[in-house]
């Protein structure tokens, strides 16, 4: 067996010489023909077959040509394809491959290449009719203008070919230094360059792939890429050779058709290595059926290879998703990055399973920077390329200066090696330009690839092309991140092609795109969809507004030989006008009025047509807008947005969608605050600048300040009495749907004991937070102040609690080898529910058939993974699954105890705790259970989200939530476990419990449709405190507490703070403003926990009518309007004299599942005694 291609090999003629004479039977290539089915013809060659067809080839050429003529080759893809290259190579002459022009348009493109390259020979397959050849029409010919084709000898090949003659062949002179074959890069709309291949430069490229990708005699190989294109001649068809694997071909339209073919041939063959580019992944996710994966076999397909168009790694990941059934492993991914003029490869192998994936700051990235990203709206997802390919280096080099930059830094890629081409055929200047670049300080010549790339941990990942960098207000945007963007926008996008380009319209840059539709003819309907859709994608991923969307039908973006789309000549056919217009059907019925939906697109014009025409039919200032006498009403703020976004936006008053977010028109933060200032002048009362971010829609926000101008300029004292009114008829709240809270188990961090525990931590105003304990992880090892230090964290604390570790399993009936498989997390839910439950007065033995609910608030664990050794598969077992299944952390409960209720773990990330409550108390009041535990667990076992939070730079570097403090800068992490035991208050009071609190209300929503998936939204919060408040039949003006979410952001905690005013200041005397305050600050973020956390902490206040001090606020976020709310926050304990407490407590999930609930101070009993002053664990 070799280990990799043999490196005593100077030519590719003595490679195939060499099998033929030594391995003369062994299988070269398979070529796999599908005729109208997925069961493919098989005709297989042998080294000895295809030595003596190439040998009898080039006796035919040289009969045609002299040595080092260039070859024209049109043939189609197949094994004809492979000798006549190889035989091309055994007469000495130039192969150049060429795409098989089927139409004028593309026999211009072959005509440039004839020409540039002065073909001598043109060689077709049998029976194949190519533009411009023998045997078409020469009207049509000269009508394409085709002198250089006209004036090479054409050979159909078969018929050329002598049985026999291959004996007559003689080798010829060539050396590693000959020109082996000529690669054009372009074809359309500039003179084609072709790069001059070597042998040499063959033999070390296909050696740096088979050391690369590991590749030997033992390897297998499909490929379908197309030969006259460098990945599909070179990597499936040379390195085989060189490697000497078989390699099984199959023409490109046949998984164009069916991309299962592909697939399936890697599973017939059982290939290890197949490539393909990003968009061949993607068309499998999209095309390859459930029935055809039930076939499928990947288990051995351990080098995919993804090149030739930027990595996308969510693509990765759908693609690993989809066929992880098959045996496809997300590892055997081998993203990799190389050009023409490196022959092919100049980066892709890694460490085994560690194809990686880089997460940057978008922001930082446009300015040609590499770092964490500090905003989960800006991210930007990198694809590693692999390390560097052996006998090549890379240098990133500062492109105006020439000066090679460190890791870490964005730079255009320098290339120098083995593999790098001599340069350009004839084209010494070009050649100059491009393959004799020199550092500033001498070292060189390299290769400029023109590509953007970083260095980091010796892997290269490409960041974009420099000459395609768009710069919008001093912004570099990459168009392929935009292209990628709008294929995602609309469902019929996915699998056609997208250009996008600047253009300058009025001395500014803006944007373009052009996108082919799905179909030849689309509807009026769907085109104004289509161009809504990217409109707003675009907008909201990059905060660009388009200045044009331009229809076309399929396959008319120019794209190069090998697919990839050409944005220079679409620029250019979208500056002259000469894009083909898509065919728009009018809509069937009339069209639906201005306001609701955006007009269909025209077809495209010439940029003579749009200079002429205006840009957007508003008004030509905003101020300029006429003010309606005396209608405020929200269809007259509605229109005033429309024409003042219309003429920001450069859109027609008619294209805005009132229904549509602020970021679908791509307005920048500084068009945003010019709106919102226009429409402060318009309206003579001040509009927030932050308008565009706390409203989701146009139609929302209009309807929000008409509200709040009734409210404030309209209202009476009649109309104050009347509303006073309502509220005193509604009457003290009833206990039919209270809720009570009778039992509470907790261990938090410096407050392990329980609630009496807890209470004195909080009361006493101290801090659980410590350094990250010598059991959990080795901080030293991992600890960096960098932020931006890769593998890292920069936090040394947390919030930990002792012992998290150790269990009993002897009370709970578990067999201590299956406790050993149980998530830690699971675990502390039973002691801790264990403890609620004797904290209630409750024997846990006595409820054993009851309907009792569990309802706990978990996000998925860590244990299963640092419990054993992923390789070593022999230590799973029978518990494995059980015991780390999140599902068994409510249901394992619900089996120990022999508990019959509802039974389930919530995950909404940091709101699952709270949102759990809720659930509890749903079903508590419909009947479905009698009694409930509810609450929420979550533990640090391992330093993995630390790390990965670290790099998004969302950690305090002090280890400290400093929430409502103006040096808010992150929070930190904590764990524990809460647990409380709920009845219906009727029924606590009549079975003499001792209740600790009532639960008045709750509800839970979602952000849905806002300014970001994971940014928090003021409107949404101000939505369900509401309707908690409305649930338990609360005044805002009654609540005296809220205990707030508050995880210590600059962005998070005003959003909040507002909210929280708008909603509780209804009604509310200025002396009585609301407390607020957040446990974070004492324990922590404990994430799935949290919200557990907060209400037992609001439990607690409410039962010792004592509000516990904040910690961490020495000056107040100036970023909150404080003297505008009716808010305070205490740092001291302060009493709470109201005799009825009434708190809010929220909680706020990453992915937008908001939950609030309303709590308030127990029913005083008629003989009772104070409570407030009693221990919780002598009311037992």
């Amino acid at each position: 067996m070799s280990s990799h291609a043999d490196a005593r090999f100077l030519t590719l003629v003595e490679v195939l010489r060499h099998r033929a004479e030594h391995h003369p039977d062994g299988i070269a290539y398979r070529f796999l023909t599908f005729s109208g089915t997925r069961e493919p013809q098989v005709s297989p060659i042998t080294y000895r077959e295809l030595d003596a067809w190439a040998r009898a080839v080039a006796v035919t050429l040289r009969s045609a040509a002299d040595p080092g003529d260039r070859a024209l080759m049109l043939c189609p893809p197949g094994l004809e394809y492979v000798a006549y290259f190889y035989g091309s190579l055994y007469a000495g002459l130039i192969p150049v491959p060429a795409y098989p022009p089927g139409t004028a348009k593309h026999a211009g493109r072959v005509e440039a290449i004839a020409k540039a390259s002065d073909a001598r020979i043109v060689l077709v397959g049998e029976g194949t009719e190519v533009i411009g050849g023998p045997s078409s029409d020469g009207g049509e010919a000269a009508a394409a203008g085709l002198s250089a084709l006209a004036r090479a000898r054409w050979l159909p090949t078969e018929s050329q070919i002598v049985d026999g003659r291959e004996d007559d062949w003689s080798p010829p002179a060539i050396s590693d230094d000959t020109v082996a074959f000529l690669q054009y890069t372009s074809g359309s709309t500039s003179t084609p360059k072709g790069v001059m291949v070597t042998h040499g430069n063959l033999i070390a490229n296909a050696r740096a792939q088979a050391h690369s990708f590991n590749l030997d005699d033992t390897s297998e190989g499909v490929s379908w890429l197309p030969p006259y294109h460098d990945m599909g001649l070179i990597g499936g068809i040379i390195c085989p050779m060189n490697a000497r694997f078989t390699m099984n071909l199959m023409a490109p339209v046949s998984f164009v058709r069916e991309p299962a073919v592909w697939l399936e041939a890697i599973t017939r063959y059982r290939a290890t290595v197949s490539p393909g580019p990003n968009f061949a992944y993607q068309m499998c996710v999209e095309r390859v059926s459930e029935e055809v994966k039930d076939q499928l076999d990947l288990s051995n397909w351990v080098s995919a290879l993804n090149g030739a168009e930027p990595v996308q790694p969510e693509v990765l990941d759908r693609f690993s998703e989809a066929f992880a059934r098959c045996g496809f492993k997300r590892s055997s991914f081998y993203p990799c990055y190389g050009l023409a003029e490196g022959t092919l490869l100049v980066s892709g192998g890694h460490a085994p399973g560690d194809s990686k994936v880089r997460y940057v700051s978008k922001r930082e990235l446009e300015a040609g920077l590499v770092r964490p990203p500090d905003d989960i709206r800006s991210v930007q997802a990198l694809a590693s390329s692999g390390e560097i390919t052996v006998e090549t280096e890379v240098a990133i080099v500062d492109r105006d200066a020439h000066t090679a930059l460190p890791e870490g830094s964005v730079g255009e890629i320098w290339v120098r090696g083995t593999s790098v081409a001599p340069g350009y055929w004839r084209a010494p200047e070009a050649t100059e330009e491009t393959f004799g670049a020199f550092l500033a300080g001498g070292e060189g010549p390299y290769l400029r690839t023109g590509d953007l790339g970083v260095m980091m941990d010796g892997e290269l990942f490409v960041t974009g092309r420099a000459k395609d960098l768009m710069i919008f207000r001093g912004r570099n945007v990459y168009p392929q991140d935009v292209e990628a963007t709008c294929s995602t926008s609309h469902p019929g996008l996915a699998a056609v092609r997208t250009a996008a380009f600047s253009v300058e319209v009025d001395g500014e840059d803006s944007l373009v795109i052009v996108q082919e539709i799905p179909r030849t003819r689309v509807g009026a309907d769907e085109a104004a969809a289509i161009v809504a859709a990217i409109r707003r994608r675009v907008s909201e991923e990059h905060q660009l507004q388009a200045h044009d969307i331009v229809l076309v039908p399929p396959r008319k973006i120019p794209t190069t030989s090998s697919g990839k789309v050409q944005r220079s000549a679409t620029k250019a056919l979208y500056r002259e006008g000469g894009l083909p217009a898509a065919r728009i059907t009018p809509a069937a019925t009339p069209a639906p009025p201005a306001a609701e939906a955006p007009k269909a697109p025209e077809a495209p014009k010439s940029s003579e047509e749009r200079a002429a025409a205006p840009a957007a039919e508003a008004p030509a200032t905003p101020a300029a807008a006429p003010r309606p006498s005396g209608d405020r009403s929200a269809a007259a703020i509605e229109n005033q947005f429309r024409i003042l976004i219309a003429r920001q936006a450069h859109l027609d008053v008619s294209e805005v969608d009132v229904r549509q977010p602020f970021t679908s028109y791509g307005l920048d933060s500084i068009q945003a605050v010019a709106l919102a200032g226009a429409l402060t002048d318009w309206l003579g009362r001040e509009v927030p600048a932050t308008l565009a971010w706390d409203y989701p829609s146009v139609e929302e926000a209009a309807r929000a300040l008409a509200a709040e101008i009734a409210r404030t300029e309209q209202a009476s004292p009649q109309a104050a009495a009347e509303a006073a009114g309502a509220r005193t008829a509604t009457g003290t709240p009833t206990d039919d749907d209270a809720v009570a809270v009778v039992g509470i188990g907790c261990r938090f961090p410096g407050a392990a004991g329980g609630a009496d525990a807890f209470w004195d931590l909080l009361a006493g105003g101290r801090s659980g937070i410590v350094e990250v304990p010598a059991d959990r992880w080795k901080l030293e090892e991992l600890f960096d102040p960098d932020p931006g230090a890769p593998g890292r964290t920069y936090s040394r604390h947390g919030g930990f609690v002792d012992g998290v570790r150790q269990f009993d399993p002897s009370p709970f009936g578990i067999p201590a080898q299956e406790a050993l498989s149980i998530d830690p997390q699971h675990r502390m839910v039973l002691e801790v529910a264990w403890e609620a439950l004797e904290h209630a007065g409750m024997a846990p033995d006595s409820l054993r058939g009851s309907h009792t609910g569990v309802f706990i608030g978990m996000a998925a664990g860590e244990y299963e993974r640092l419990s054993r050794d992923p390789a070593d598969l022999s230590r799973i077992d029978a518990y494995t699954a059980t015991g780390n299944a999140a599902n068994f952390g409510a249901n394992r409960l619900s089996y120990v105890l022999g508990l019959q209720g509802p039974s389930m773990v919530v995950d909404t990330a940091c709101s699952s705790s709270l949102v759990a409550l809720h659930l509890a108390c749903q079903s508590l009041r419909a009947g479905e259970s009698e009694l409930a535990l509810a609450g929420g667990v979550s533990l640090l076992l391992s330093p993995d989200t630390t790390v990965a939070l670290s790099s998004g730079r969302m950690l305090s570097p002090e280890g400290r939530c400093k929430t409502f403090d103006a040096s808010a800068d992150g929070y930190v992490r904590g764990e524990g476990c809460g647990v409380v035991v709920l009845k219906r208050l009727s029924d606590a009071l009549a079975d003499g419990d001792d209740v600790l609190a009532v639960i008045r209300g709750s509800a839970v929503n979602q952000d849905g449709k806002s300014n970001g998936l994971t940014a928090p939204n003021g409107l949404a919060q101000q939505d369900v405190v509401r309707r908690a408040l409305a649930a338990g039949r609360i005044d805002p003006g009654d609540v005296g507490y809220v205990e707030a979410h508050g995880t210590g952001t600059p962005l998070g905690d005003p959003v909040e703070v507002r909210a929280l005013g708008r909603v509780l200041g209804e009604g509310r005397p200025a002396h009585r403003p609301v407390a607020l305050g957040s446990v974070k600050t004492n324990i922590g973020h404990l994430e799935a926990a949290a919200g557990i956390a907060g209400f037992i902490k609001a439990v607690l206040a409410v039962y010792h009518a004592q509000i516990p001090p904040h910690l961490n606020l020495t000056t107040p976020n100036p970023h909150v309007a404080w003297d505008e709310l009716p808010v305070t926050v205490p740092t001291e304990l302060t009493d709470w004299t109201d005799p009825r407490r009434v708190a809010g407590v929220s909680a706020f999930g990453f992915g937008g599942t908001n939950a609030h609930m309303v709590i308030e101070s127990p029913p005083v009993l008629a003989g009772a005694p104070a409570r407030a002053s009693e221990s919780l664990k002598e009311t037992v």
